[in-house]
């Protein structure tokens, strides 16, 4: 997620609904090198509503989960994550405050300052983000996300570091590149098109890499330096077969792979390393 700046500021705010009025996609995530989990996507924009759906689930099986996030006039409106016919969160937006469903609790009423929804491995809605990022004015901004599964909100930051370009089987590849820092702990690097639709995320500390369909060539020259991948298998809460709700009692991970946040510890990584799981 690392060259002077010659983009139009202006035309790319101005276009950004209307780009992804017309996109769809497919994120696949890598963790040591091992692809872990599939969000296939698509954005809509309407009457100043930008909506996002996603079909997640393991490489090569038929999706299990689907996501729906929803944000008007540039602040979040509602969140769905479903399994079939069954809401396994469900974050519905008034001002200041927000309802919050799990499944087998009761419905909570709580305070939220965050402007956007950026759950664990949804790597769609950094869309909503990218929304809210002043291209004209540039450099660092700050943000409060909320992560539904845990329901807290965490600071985001995002600074545009550069417009880099790459050759790929003889194609060259324009890029905006951006640095994001999730709740002051977890850096990694995004690049876009010139339309600022996410192409590619990577960590390298955290082994973990997200590639848009189609950008394959363009993961492989921009990470051309980068480590490899330690050979290991990723432990359960971060592997394919782990991508549905998951008893509370067997997740206390202290790995590489980036911590949930908890109350008690502010140092644990608020983004996105393992599938959303619902931890009450």
């Amino acid at each position: 997620m690392k060259h002077a700046l010659t983009i139009a500021a202006g035309v790319l705010c101005a276009s950004l609904n209307t780009t992804y009025a017309q996109q769809s996609g497919t994120y696949t995530t890598y963790i040591a090198g091992k692809p872990a989990v599939v969000d296939q996507w698509k954005a809509t924009t309407e009457a100043g509503a930008l909506k996002t759906e996603a079909a997640l689930g393991s490489p090569g099986s038929v999706p299990s989960q689907r996501a729906v996030t929803v944000a008007v006039n540039h602040r979040p409106k509602s969140f769905a994550l479903v399994a079939g016919d069954q809401e396994l969160i469900g974050v519905d937006f008034n001002g200041a405050t927000i309802k919050l469903r799990v499944q087998g609790q009761a419905e909570r009423e709580l305070p939220t300052k965050a402007t956007m929804v950026l759950e664990n491995l949804l790597w769609h809605q950094f869309v909503f983000l990218l929304d809210q990022y002043d291209e004209t004015k540039g450099g660092l901004q700050s943000f409060q996300a909320l992560l539904p599964s845990r329901a807290l909100d965490y600071p985001v930051t995002v600074e545009r570091v550069g417009t880099p370009s790459y050759q790929s089987s003889g194609v060259t590849i324009k890029t905006i590149r951006y640095r994001i820092v999730a709740n002051n702990a977890l850096t990694f690097d995004m690049w876009t098109d010139e339309a600022r639709v996410p192409l590619l995320f990577y960590n390298d500390a955290q082994q973990l890499k997200v590639v848009r369909e189609g950008s394959e060539g363009l993961a492989d020259a921009a990470l051309v330096n980068a480590p490899k991948p330690a050979e290991y298998h990723p432990p359960d809460y971060v592997s394919a077969a782990s991508f549905r709700e998951q008893p509370t009692d067997q997740f206390r991970p202290r790995h590489l792979v980036s911590r949930r946040l908890t109350r008690a510890d502010h140092r644990d990584v608020a983004l996105p390393a393992h599938p959303p799981t619902l931890r009450p």
